[in-house]
């Protein structure tokens, strides 16, 4: 899940110490990889990061 990037369970999650991760990471190397195997070109990761950030409103 990548929307909202911090839900209750992952709060009270890191609350309590244990280590968790929204879907955005997933979601932007999933599409670099598919990025890279259609363009055959490195992918913009960061740029795609941002962009990924900007569009849930981060």
């Amino acid at each position: 899940m990548y929307h909202p990037l911090e839900t209750s369970l992952l709060r009270a999650a890191r609350a309590r110490g244990v280590p968790g991760a929204n879907g955005l990471g997933m979601l932007v190397h999933q599409a670099a990889l598919a990025f890279e195997r259609w363009t055959g070109r490195p992918a913009p990761v960061d740029a795609m990061r941002a962009a990924a950030l900007d569009a849930v409103g981060s």
